[in-house]
C-alpha cells in the first residue's frame, strides 16, 4: 500500500522532476500515525538514494524535507490478568519470546536474534551474546520462576534453533495474540 500510494502521488512526473516540495507536500497530506509518516520519508528517501545512483536524479529531494520526530511512549506495566489474557491469546510458535520480553525484560531485538542454546532452564538463565545484546557485551538473564514454568511447558521438541520464528510471521500472530486479547494491534 505504501508504495501504490506513493506512485499515484507522482503519477505522470519522472524523478529528475520530483522536487522537495513535492515529497514534503506528500508526508504532510498523510493522515496516519508519526511513526508511519516516518517510515514514508525514509522509504522516499531510499528510493531517491537509488534513483541517484543510477543517475535518474541529480539530488535526493527526500532528505530536505522536514524530519519526523517521533514521541515514544514509556513501557507500561501489565496487570497479572493482562499477562494471563495476553499469553493465553499466544499461539505455540511466539509464546516463549513473548514469555523472555514478558518476565525477564528481553528486548524484541534480542528475542529476535536468540537461539534456544541460550535458554537453560536447568540452571534458570538466559545468555545474551554480545552481538545480540544492544549493550555489544554478554549478559546473562535470570529466568524467574513462573517465566521457568512457562517455558518447561513448551514442547521440548520445539525448543531447537530461534526462539522466535521468521520476522513476517511473527509479527501476524503477535499482532492477532494482542487483539485477541483485547490491547488492539498498534499498544
Amino acid at each position: 500500500p505504501r508504495q501504490e500510494y506513493i506512485c499515484n502521488f507522482f503519477e505522470g512526473k519522472t524523478t529528475a522532476s520530483i522536487t522537495t516540495e513535492d515529497c514534503q507536500r506528500l508526508l504532510d497530506g498523510l493522515n496516519c500515525a508519526q511513526q508511519t509518516k516516518k517510515h514514508y520519508r525514509v522509504q522516499l528517501s531510499v528510493f531517491f538514494r537509488f534513483c541517484r545512483s543510477r543517475k535518474w536524479c541529480s539530488e535526493n529531494p527526500a532528505e530536505l524535507t522536514t524530519e519526523i520526530k517521533v514521541v515514544t511512549k514509556e513501557a507500561e506495566i501489565l496487570s497479572p490478568s493482562d499477562a494471563a489474557s495476553l499469553l493465553a491469546h499466544c499461539p505455540d510458535e511466539i509464546l516463549p519470546g513473548v514469555v523472555l520480553g514478558m518476565f525477564c525484560g528481553l528486548r524484541q531485538a534480542e528475542i529476535e536474534k536468540i537461539k534456544w542454546e541460550a535458554v537453560d532452564l536447568a540452571q534458570g538463565i538466559v545468555t545474551i551474546g554480545a552481538g545480540i545484546a544492544k549493550t555489544n557485551s554478554r549478559r546473562v538473564v535470570t529466568i524467574p520462576e513462573n517465566a521457568g514454568a512457562w517455558l518447561a511447558s513448551y514442547d521440548k521438541r520445539k525448543r531447537k534453533g530461534m526462539v522466535w520464528p521468521g520476522e513476517t510471521k511473527a509479527r501476524d500472530l503477535w499482532t492477532l495474540a494482542r487483539i485477541n486479547s483485547g490491547f488492539g494491534p498498534f499498544q
